[in-house]
This record gives C-alpha cells, sequence and structure tokens, in this order.
C-alpha cells in the first residue's frame, strides 16, 4: 500500500507573554503529511497556523520564565502531534523560545517598576493607616490638636510665652484628664488676660490656624470667642476700635 510522506517546514514567529508588549521569538520545525479528507490548497498554511496556535500556551508566562514557558509549549505541541488536524496530520512539532537581549532587558526593568510601585502602594497604604490612626487619637481632640500644633511649631510661639505653654501641655498630658481640663483651661485664661490686644490675636490666629487646619473650623470660631468676646464681630488681627 503507497504511504503518504511526510514533510518538513521551518519557520519563525513571535508569541506574546504576559508581558504588555513583549513577545517571545520561537524557532519552530513541523513534520506533516495529507490527511485522510485530502489535501487542500495550501497545507503549509494549515499547519503553520496549529502549531503557532499550540505554541500560544506560553503568553500565560512572563518572559522572565522563558523556561518554563518552554516546558508548557513542549507539552502542548506533543499533543498536538498525537491529535492531528483535519486535511492535514502532525506528525511531530517542535519549538525554540529564545528571548533577544533587548527584549530581555526591557522585561527586567518592566518588572523592577512593576515591584517599586507594589512598594510605593504598600508604604501609602501603611501611611494611610497610620494617619488615621492619629487622626482618631490627636484630630478628633480639639485640645489635643492644638497641644500638637503647638509641639510642632514651637517657633512660632513668643518666647515669654512658650513657658506657659508648655505648662498647659502638661497640663493637658496629666493622668486625671477632668482636672487637667479645669486647670489647663485656668491657666490658659489666666495667660490670655495678660496678654496686650496685639499678642492676643497673634494667640488666637495661630490657635485657630492650628484647630482649622485638622478640620475644626466650628470649634476654632469658638475658641477664638471664648478668649476674647470683644472680638466678635470683627476679623482677627485688626483692632475693634480702628479697624486696622
Amino acid at each position: 500500500m503507497w504511504k503518504r510522506r511526510s514533510t518538513f517546514i521551518r519557520f519563525g514567529g513571535e508569541i506574546p507573554s504576559r508581558d504588555v508588549g513583549l513577545s517571545f521569538s520561537a524557532d519552530f520545525v513541523a513534520e506533516w503529511r495529507p490527511g485522510r479528507r485530502g489535501l487542500q490548497r495550501n497545507p503549509e498554511a494549515v499547519v503553520r497556523v496549529a502549531v503557532a496556535d499550540a505554541a500560544r500556551a506560553a503568553s500565560g508566562y512572563s518572559i522572565l520564565e522563558c523556561s518554563s514557558a518552554q516546558d508548557r509549549v513542549d507539552s502542548e505541541l506533543g499533543r498536538l502531534r498525537e491529535d492531528g488536524r483535519g486535511e492535514v496530520r502532525i506528525t511531530s512539532a517542535t519549538a525554540r523560545l529564545y528571548v533577544p537581549a533587548s527584549v530581555m532587558e526591557e522585561a527586567r526593568e518592566h518588572q523592577s517598576r512593576l515591584r517599586r510601585e507594589k512598594l510605593e502602594d504598600q508604604l501609602l497604604s501603611h501611611e494611610i493607616t497610620r494617619l488615621e490612626r492619629f487622626r482618631r487619637s490627636v484630630l478628633a481632640n480639639p485640645g489635643s490638636a492644638m497641644a500638637y500644633w503647638f509641639m510642632q511649631h514651637p517657633d512660632d510661639i513668643e518666647i515669654d510665652s512658650y513657658g506657659k505653654i508648655k505648662t498647659l501641655l502638661g497640663e493637658i498630658s496629666d493622668n486625671d484628664a477632668e482636672q487637667s481640663w479645669r486647670e489647663a483651661g485656668r491657666i490658659l485664661v489666666e495667660f490670655t488676660r495678660a496678654l496686650s490686644w496685639e499678642e492676643k490675636v497673634r494667640l488666637i490666629e495661630l490657635v485657630e490656624a492650628g484647630m482649622a487646619r485638622f478640620g475644626h473650623p466650628d470649634e476654632a470660631r469658638r475658641f477664638a470667642e471664648y478668649l476674647n468676646p470683644g472680638a466678635r464681630g470683627t476679623t482677627p488681627g485688626r483692632s475693634p476700635r480702628t479697624g486696622q
């Protein structure tokens, strides 16, 4: 009985990788012969498409995983040899995957960029969590927010006033919170009474700015009014008598 002869073809191609825009290069060798249904007009095209489709199994791998991609392609092409395809029968098919140096370098840069972005995301998430804890523990309380402002901006306070402000902060941090706040309020009232109009305005501006900055504009306004009721209806920084 006459045997159908096998034909070998060689061709090259590219297989998209998991890395967007980067592809494996591949050299293919396939052996085929006509199938039972007869021979169509361009059998080699059928073989090329069948082999290339099977090799696309490498698309799930990164360029840096070329060895694993090669194993997967070998497995897929082995099944293709056993199954055959329609009008042609593929008796064997192999592929050699490789990555040009320029593509490999680009893949390394891509992976490095992904690692940096992941690290930045983790750091941002950590920072957001830290800020949320800080907001709940410090900024949610107007008094604590004011104390934090003074501690972070000591240069904005007059030298002669710093001792009394430091005493106030010490009272706020006392374990007996209720008594501390009463004493702190007394110190603050005595402190502000002894100030001149210009000094009061300066202090009020500092505290208002700190409280408003931390999300408490209403408390900032009430604080200014309680400290200096004569300032109601006036703009901080201007004299109620001259408007200057």
